[in-house]
């Protein structure tokens, strides 16, 4: 194994916000324990000791809530610490974190780039579609990303497309290269587990899906061929798969990530999607890295990605039928979406990626 990623949640389910249409506190209201409190200390000697002593030569170690900042920076600082004087090896190590961007100041973004640290900010587009789900914390996020560009952090912007927003996608893709913004990911909201897409009050509908990622396609398109290049995540892996090239986004490959979800007790899960009762793999306290990712259960949960329709799709390569979190009836809701935009659109991909080509 040469690479080993572990998503940690520091303070389970807890965050400063509530935001209507988060995937996590549904995840956490569907499973017999809500919130498991703050991770200690002797748990996150266990787990930084157990993910060194495994046989893989680079670890990613990401932070993820709820809102993962609400532990405290002094966390972060005994996180590192305790990283540096266990790696005897010199193992090569990577950091992320995902936040609201409501609670940084100086000395987060200061420890941020002097640790190397990637982080993911969550905004919704401009005030008008971010406010109204994420109570009114525009000007605070928008303040605190301006914060990280002044101490040079890299930093990607997360948005959730929903029905709020999907709309509006020229204003905020022309906010976001106004502000500068030049890597961005884009992901469609999921429905309550219980709900079905058409029905749920945030999830897009898949025309509407399609209609969101064939705008967002055009904006992109028109500023590559003007020599500005803006990174779009979903853009970016399918131009990598047009090439044989490794995607770093989990549904775009024939089987599901192996990363491990460590809840703040301990508890590990396959998939930040998938932190339900069923799904627990065992206890990082009592259990091998080793074997939590041999488990029956993670081979089951990894392999059970293709469904039947996709094995005589012709767009197969480009999805293996995306992420299973989106299925509905056995199939993933989007795949209508999709076959969509690949038929009037893999022609342009595959014309950006000559151009790229020629360019590098």
């Amino acid at each position: 194994m040469i690479s080993l990623a572990l998503l940690i949640k520091p303070v389970s389910s807890g965050c400063n916000l509530n935001c209507r249409y988060c995937f996590y506190h549904d995840i956490s209201n569907n499973r017999e324990i809500k919130n498991y409190g703050k991770i200690d200390l002797s748990l996150t000697d266990t787990l930084i000791k157990k993910a060194l002593e495994s046989d893989s030569k680079h670890i990613v170690f990401a932070f993820q809530g709820g809102e993962p900042t609400l532990i405290g920076l002094d966390y972060y600082e005994v996180f590192v610490s305790k990283v540096k004087f266990y790696n005897k090896e010199n193992k090569f190590i990577s950091y992320a974190l995902q936040t609201n961007g409501t609670l940084l100041n100086d000395k987060w973004c200061g420890f941020f780039k002097e640790n190397n640290f990637l982080i993911g900010v969550s905004l919704d587009g401009n005030i008008k579609a971010h406010n109204i789900n994420r109570n009114d914390t525009f000007f605070d996020v928008i303040k605190n990303i301006k914060l990280l560009e002044t101490y040079q952090v890299d930093f990607n912007i997360l948005t959730v497309v929903n029905k709020n927003n999907h709309h509006q996608i020229k204003d905020i893709y022309q906010f976001y290269k106004k502000q500068g913004f030049k890597f961005l990911q884009f992901i469609p909201c999921l429905p309550a587990l219980n709900n079905k897409f058409h029905q749920d009050k945030y999830a897009l509908t898949y025309n509407e899906y399609y209609q969101f990622l064939e705008n967002l396609l055009n904006l992109w398109l028109s500023d590559f061929k003007n020599g500005n290049y803006i990174s779009i995540r979903y853009f970016d892996n399918l131009i990598r798969r047009l090439n044989n090239q490794t995607v770093n986004m989990c549904e775009l490959n024939d089987k599901c990530s192996i990363t491990l979800v460590v809840e703040s007790n301990g508890d590990v899960y396959p998939c930040d999607f998938y932190c339900l009762d069923d799904y627990l793999l065992g206890n990082i306290k009592m259990d091998s890295l080793n074997d939590l990712l041999e488990s029956e259960l993670m081979k089951v949960f990894s392999n059970d990605k293709i469904t039947s329709k996709c094995l005589t799709c012709e767009y197969k390569m480009l999805c293996y039928g995306g992420c299973k979190r989106y299925r509905e009836q056995g199939h993933n809701y989007y795949c209508p979406s999709y076959k969509r935009f690949f038929k009037n659109n893999l022609s342009k991909l595959k014309e950006v990626n000559k151009l790229l080509k020629v360019i590098s």
